[in-house]
Parts: structure tokens; sequence; C-alpha cells
């Protein structure tokens, strides 16, 4: 049932307090959560009334714990978005459960939340850029998609330490083929810290039937090669490096592949992070590097 709060105290403009919260009007009978006056859980309620006006509470707004000593999530209500940058730095720990209520988690959300040592992501479906970015208490665990998660954004995980992607039954978007993570017929992704069935470091191959692939996909700093199954139209491996295949870009060179590299003649177009590594030299000088 909705919470009728009867105290309220009214801040500039759209703004609000209530209780230990802030809030702030997102439109006619809705708001979002701003920040919290006192108190390390977050609870929120279903809704706030204020000057004869009840409002539903339907998000976190961006920065709303930026850095701040909140350290866990309670009952968050009817909300169903976290805004950009809403608890980067802060001091979030333990496991993390998404709740069921939350379809929408902006960029950064929860990046650098390093007391964060396990992940849920309950019933989510969209994610943005860089929202589970370099938490550092995760230690090389696997990480489960969720069936209802329909798109996530390039780098949503960078350096963080999950050694698998898991995706539940019923996804209509994402595979997982042992444990590397694809849209559609698009490699999404290696796990930061992929097991390479327990040597630490490995070679990937590329499937037959994979058409493209994300920014950032190949950036596991633990792969020696990147071979292609026969068959694949679109990408050629020479020598463990991943190009086009017609030769005239150059995808990557894997981050423990521990040799020189010359960018053959054709190549037109190179990805910055195929420039990392030991010496880089090319037999012409007519590329571009993409990010």
């Amino acid at each position: 049932d909705d919470v009728l709060l009867e105290s309220a105290e009214y801040l500039d403009g759209m703004r609000f307090s209530v209780g230990t919260l802030l809030y702030s009007a997102t439109g006619p009978s809705e708001a979002e959560v701003a920040g919290k006056l006192s108190g390390t859980t977050l609870d929120v309620p279903e809704s706030f009334a204020f000057g004869g006006t009840g409002y539903r509470i339907t998000g976190i707004g961006d920065f709303a714990f930026y850095r701040s000593d909140l350290t866990a999530l309670g009952d968050l209500g009817s909300v169903t978005t976290v805004g950009e940058h809403a608890f980067e730095w802060s001091a979030l720990g333990g496991g993390l459960t998404i709740p069921d209520s939350v379809t929408s988690i902006g960029a950064y959300a929860f990046a650098h939340c390093d007391g964060i040592t396990s992940l849920d992501l309950g019933s989510v479906e969209f994610i943005e850029s860089y929202a589970f970015a370099s938490m550092g208490g995760i230690d090389e665990i696997p990480l489960e998609i969720p069936a209802s998660l329909q798109n996530m954004s390039a780098l949503a995980f960078d350096k963080t330490y999950f050694t698998e992607y898991v995706v539940e039954d019923g996804n209509r978007f994402y595979t997982s083929v042992d444990g590397v993570l694809y849209y559609y017929d698009s490699l999404y992704g290696v796990p930061y810290a992929y097991s390479f069935d327990g040597e630490g470091s490995g070679p990937i191959t590329i499937p037959e039937n994979c058409t493209g692939m994300f920014y950032g996909a190949l950036d596991c700093p633990f792969i020696t090669a990147v071979y292609v199954e026969e068959g694949n139209t679109h990408f050629t491996s020479v020598d463990g490096v991943l190009y086009s295949k017609d030769m005239s870009a150059l995808y990557c060179r894997p981050g423990e592949y521990g040799k020189d590299l010359v960018i053959p003649e054709g190549v037109v177009c190179v990805y910055g992070d195929a420039l990392v590594g030991p010496s880089v030299t090319s037999e012409h000088q007519s590329w571009h590097v993409s990010f």
C-alpha cells in the first residue's frame, strides 16, 4: 500500500525533504530520491504527500548518493530507475541485489563500489555504460544475466572481475557460449577475469556465426590469441591477431599477445586497443585509429 508521509519540509522549487530523505519532483505526481539526510540504509516508500499533492517515487536521481556513506539498500518501494552515478564510490557493501522493481540502471550507477562482493541483477531490462565498472570487491565469480535483460551498453562491467557470463533461460537477446556473452550474433564481451578453463590465460575463438562485436568486447587482459572458426564471413585471424575478413580493419591484438606487431598493408582502420602492448609498426602509413 502507498505510504502517506505527513511531515514534510519544502525545499527550493521542486525539491522536498520528507523524514530522512530528499526528493526532487520529476512530474506533477512523480518524484525521485535526491539524497538522504541521515542513516546508512536506504529504504524508500511507495509515495509521499506534500502541499495536498501525492507523489509516487519512481527513481533514484543522478548523483543522489555519490561518494556517500550509504552501506546497504533496503526496500526501494516502486523505484524503477537508478540514475547516472547514483551510488558511485559509495560505501555499499556485501551482496548487492537489485530489487525487482528496478528496470533501468544509468551510467556509472554502481561504479567503484569496492565493498560490493556479489551482484544479483534482479529483473533489470536496461544497463548503461560503466554501470558496474571497476568494482574492486568482486573477486572472480560468475555473473548471471537475467531473462529480463534487453540491452546493456558496451563496458557495463568494465574491469570488474567476473569469470563468466551465465544467461538465464528465457532471455530473447543474450546467449552465453563457454562463459562468453553474445548479443544476437555479435560478441558482447569476454569477462574481465575469464577463467580459460582454470588456466589463468589462453586463447579465444570467434564462432562461425559471429557477425560483429561491441566496443571493448575483447578487453580481457588475459587473452593470448584470438582465433576464428572456419566459415566465418566477417572476421579472420592472422597469427592470433583479429582482423576483418577483408583485412581492412585491425580489431584486436590480445592483452597477453607478447609480440611485436607489423600492421599489414591494406589495413585502413585500427581499433585503439590494438595499439596497446609491444612495438607496433606498419607496412604503410595510411591507416587511422578508431575508438
